[in-house]
């Protein structure tokens, strides 16, 4: 069996759980927050923007509002792989959070829960459908509002 091993990345930016005083906290964190990001060309486009915008390091941290890749668990999972791919260089530097969208609800969010791991607690249930986090001196709430568009999210 041979091993493949990923590149290697430096993670820069804050973290949602960063601590230090509020009088030491920079009062401007830049955060990007985005949604509807494909694969295909316009998905290449758009990564190479963002890893474009990374290297000057223009911002603290990215919110992906939700449409990963469009449809992650087709073709077997090969969407979700793919978008992996094309995000890698930017989503592997930033704390990089997410909250699932209409094309993330299928199986029950089976897909993204397998591939993205946000905060759990017990308010949320351990789905990380919803969440919130301290960001510099911003608080951020995650609601995934596709949740309550199905005959199932009781179950949840």
């Amino acid at each position: 069996m041979t091993w493949l091993w990923s590149d290697t990345y430096y993670f820069s930016g804050l973290t949602p759980d960063y601590e230090k005083p509020y009088e030491q906290l920079d009062l401007l964190t830049k955060v990007l927050i985005f949604g509807d990001w494909g694969i295909g060309p316009v998905g290449t486009d758009t990564s190479n923007l963002l890893y474009a915008h990374s290297k000057m390091r223009a911002f603290d941290a990215i919110i992906h509002i939700g449409d990963m890749g469009y449809d992650l668990h087709s073709f077997n999972g090969k969407v979700g792989d793919e978008f992996g791919r094309i995000k890698e260089p930017v989503a592997a530097n930033y704390p990089y959070m997410t909250i699932p969208g209409n094309h993330e609800d299928h199986s029950n969010f089976t897909a993204y829960k397998t591939r993205y791991n946000m905060p759990v607690n017990e308010a949320n249930n351990g789905t990380s459908t919803f969440f919130s986090f301290n960001l510099g001196l911003a608080h951020y709430i995650m609601i995934d509002t596709e949740l309550y568009f199905h005959s199932y999210y009781d179950a949840r």
